[in-house]
Order: structure tokens, then C-alpha cells, then sequence
């Protein structure tokens, strides 16, 4: 079995571990020496040094208090309020997945290439289709992403939309063979509710704004940068293992709005063409037929010459 997908499944194991033990220490049930025992178990998932065990511990009704936003773009902050157990069982995933790799960037920060970035384009680019495919892959829920991206960081996620745009972005540092990533935004019919990618393979050939494709990688964690109009954009960012086109034809019709309207049209279209036939032998019936007409004779012609003439004398002045 992959390196990667065994790596993948023994961080699901601690982390399900270290939030069983968090739990544990914030409800105050966990013994004293096996609260230090759960920090460095993060730590060596982490890659880091396990905090001393003379440490004090927060008691539970003085929870810690929120990290406060970062200037610059950062203070901008849209995350929900997230209660104190459930935001320390957070940190605790984000030091464990991927060896740590999520926690040297932080939500809506602009690109930059970190250790952890690296990290997760090892991990993401070492995993083969078929691996891939076996991981529990769900569809991104794009409003939480936006408000709270933590909820879903380090998951296994799809979009799919309309390739908005793709190209190639050299690395600052290769990854072993890898020199290039694949920077794209896939967005719905409108342009609207982008979700950014790197792609850790070459692109297959996709049309852009036409085709109906899937991107499918881990959630990396909420994107800003400026647009060229410096207006701030933020989005879902994917670290992207699998980008290909959907089959519309084998994808159930829609029953929308769309439908409905094409169904009028074609209503009233048939009305018109109804009404133009009924009119068209209307019309025809009340002319008259070319077998009712009867040719005048020659004695029917010379009278009414006659009569022409004799009118024509009446009116001339006597001399």
C-alpha cells in the first residue's frame, strides 16, 4: 500500500487519539500526568518539541483566549466564534495532519511557499489515482469554507464548476522532480463562488468557461490576494491531486427553471403557428373561386361598349 495513503491513516488514528484526550482535559476527567502525554503526542505529529510538563494547564472555566487577527489583509477576519473545546480539538487536528504541514500559514493569507507547503505537495503528488480514489472524498462546503475554513481544512474535498483559467507556476524551490505547479480557479455558470487550486500534474485538455469539470484535493485553507484592481479576493485554496472534465451527457437533466421557460416558448411558438394557418383559410374562403367567375360573351361586351358610348354623347354641350 502507498507510503502516503499508510501515513494518511495513522494521522486519522492520533488525531482521534489527541481529541479523545483534549476532551478528556478540558472536562477535567483526565489525570494529571496524561494531559503533557496527549501535547507530545501532537508534538511528534507534528514534527515539533513537546511543550515542558511543568507547564500550567488552563483550567476548563478559563478557557484560552482566542488569537486575535493579524493586520493587513488578516484583520479582515469572517471566522465564526468557535467554543473553546472545539477550537483546541482544531489546533489539535491542524498539528497532526500531514505531519504539521497546515500550521506554518494561516487562513486568508496571499500565495507563499512555505516547509508545509512542500510538505503537502509531497504528500498530495506521492499518492497514486487509485490511492486517491479510495480516500473519503466529500463535496466542499463553499459557505463554511468561507466563514469558518478550519472546519474543513486538511479534508479531502470536491468542487465542480467551469475551469475559469489555468497555467503553469515554477516553485521557488523544486519538490524532488516537481518544478511546476498548476494554479487555476474553478467557479459556477456566473463567474461566481471561485474555489483556487494548485495541481500537482499536468492539466488534461479542457475548454475554458465550457467544460463541467471536478477538482479534487485536500483544502489547504482560506486564500487573499489582490486583484488587479487591488480589491481583495478571498476563496477556498485546494492543494489538487485530480482535475477532469464531467460527462454532462450522463448527468441527470435539470428540471429548473430553464425547462420551464424553453416549455413557454415552445407553447406560445405553437399558438402563433395555430393561429397563422386558421387565419391563412379564413381569408381563402371568402374569395371568390376562379370556377365561379363566367367569361362575358361578345354580345355582353359590344352593350356595354354601346352604353359607354351613348354616356360619353349625352355629356358633350350642344354648338
Amino acid at each position: 500500500m502507498n507510503r502516503a495513503l499508510v501515513a494518511h491513516r495513522r494521522g486519522r488514528l492520533e488525531l482521534a487519539l489527541s481529541s479523545a484526550l483534549a476532551w478528556l482535559a478540558l472536562s477535567g476527567l483526565a489525570p494529571a500526568g496524561l494531559v503533557p502525554a496527549s501535547l507530545a503526542l501532537q508534538g511528534a505529529a507534528a514534527g515539533q518539541v513537546a511543550p515542558a510538563a511543568q507547564e500550567p494547564v488552563a483550567p476548563p472555566s478559563q478557557p484560552a483566549a482566542a488569537p486575535q487577527a493579524e493586520s493587513g489583509l488578516n484583520a479582515i477576519d469572517n471566522r465564526k466564534t468557535i467554543p473553546s473545546a472545539d477550537a483546541a480539538q482544531r489546533q489539535i487536528k491542524l498539528r497532526t495532519l500531514f505531519e504539521g504541514a497546515l500550521t506554518d500559514t494561516e487562513n486568508w493569507q496571499d500565495h507563499v511557499e512555505t516547509a508545509g507547503y512542500r510538505k503537502m505537495l509531497t504528500s498530495i503528488a506521492s499518492l497514486s489515482a487509485e490511492d486517491f480514489a479510495q480516500l473519503p472524498i466529500h463535496d466542499l462546503d463553499y459557505a463554511q469554507a468561507m466563514a469558518d475554513p478550519d472546519g474543513q481544512r486538511g479534508e479531502y474535498v470536491r468542487w465542480r464548476g467551469l475551469l475559469g483559467h489555468i497555467k503553469a507556476i515554477k516553485l521557488d524551490t523544486p519538490v524532488f522532480d516537481m518544478t511546476d505547479v498548476y494554479r487555476g480557479v474553478v467557479t459556477d455558470a456566473a463567474g461566481e463562488n471561485g474555489v483556487l487550486f494548485d495541481l500537482v500534474e499536468p492539466p488534461p485538455r479542457i475548454k475554458l468557461r465550457d467544460d463541467v469539470v471536478d477538482v479534487e484535493g485536500v483544502l489547504y485553507r482560506g486564500l487573499s490576494y489582490l486583484n488587479p484592481k487591488d480589491q481583495e479576493i478571498r476563496a477556498p485554496y485546494l492543494i489538487a491531486r485530480v482535475l477532469r472534465r464531467v460527462d454532462t451527457t450522463a448527468l441527470p437533466r435539470s428540471t429548473g427553471s430553464l425547462d420551464s421557460f424553453m416549455l413557454v416558448l415552445i407553447l406560445v411558438a405553437g399558438t402563433f403557428f395555430v393561429g397563422r394557418v386558421a387565419w391563412y383559410f379564413l381569408v381563402q374562403r371568402k374569395k371568390p373561386r376562379a370556377s365561379q367567375l363566367k367569361p362575358a360573351t361578345i354580345r355582353q361586351m359590344f352593350d356595354e361598349r354601346r352604353a359607354h358610348t351613348a354616356g360619353d354623347s349625352k355629356s358633350v354641350p350642344p354648338k
